[in-house]
């Protein structure tokens, strides 16, 4: 397994990952917009970091991160967006 940077070419495996994150979870989340999700893949991607990690050719984890702020101060921090790995690359 090896991880790396994304590229924009990593954008339909990671977005794959996240409806596949979305209807696995045990938690009853609302819908997903699949343009909220490419957006936030596009801006994590452009202002932020994604890393992909890959095994036997393919896509089997990510995590997108940006900066943003507490509501309760102006310090800011790198909060993650998104964090999946399938679970059989666990």
């Amino acid at each position: 397994m090896i991880v790396r940077g994304a590229n924009r070419g990593d954008r339909l495996p990671v977005l794959a990952l996240l409806l596949e994150m979305h209807k696995t979870s045990a938690l009853d989340w609302p819908l997903l917009s699949l343009s909220r999700i490419t957006s936030a893949f596009d801006e994590c991607l452009a202002s932020g970091f994604v890393a992909v990690a890959e095994s036997d050719g393919g896509v089997v984890g990510s995590i997108g991160a940006r900066l943003a702020q507490h509501w309760f101060s102006d310090e800011p921090f790198i909060g993650d967006v998104w964090f999946y790995v399938t679970p059989s690359a666990r």
